[in-house]
């Protein structure tokens, strides 16, 4: 940061008091939030998104393939069935009207 030291000094203190706020908050939230509702280890599960070709369905078939999960993804439009996922190997296609 440019500016005087005192300056500088301030706004650290300020950003010190904000980030232990914060955490302090979070931790606390943590204590009351049941584990049921806590973030799932997704490592090796087979997790099924339907709409998986494009949108917001293809963004979850990404980040949880990147997190080691198995997706099964299930998609009914043809533009959706025919995009792909990089990095994803197709292991079945299906569809509301049959399979391929």
């Amino acid at each position: 940061m440019d500016g005087p030291p005192l300056v500088n000094q301030v706004v650290l203190g300020l950003w010190w008091l904000v980030l232990t706020a914060y955490y302090t908050l979070e931790a606390m939230v943590m204590m009351v939030v049941p584990k049921k509702y806590r973030a799932k280890d997704v490592r090796g599960s087979v997790v099924l998104v339907t709409g998986g070709g494009s949108g917001i369905g293809r963004l979850m078939c990404l980040k949880l393939a990147a997190k080691g999960a198995v997706v099964v993804t299930w998609d009914v439009s043809e533009a959706g069935k025919a995009l792909g996922l990089p990095g994803v190997s197709v292991v079945a296609r299906g569809g509301a009207h049959g399979s391929e």
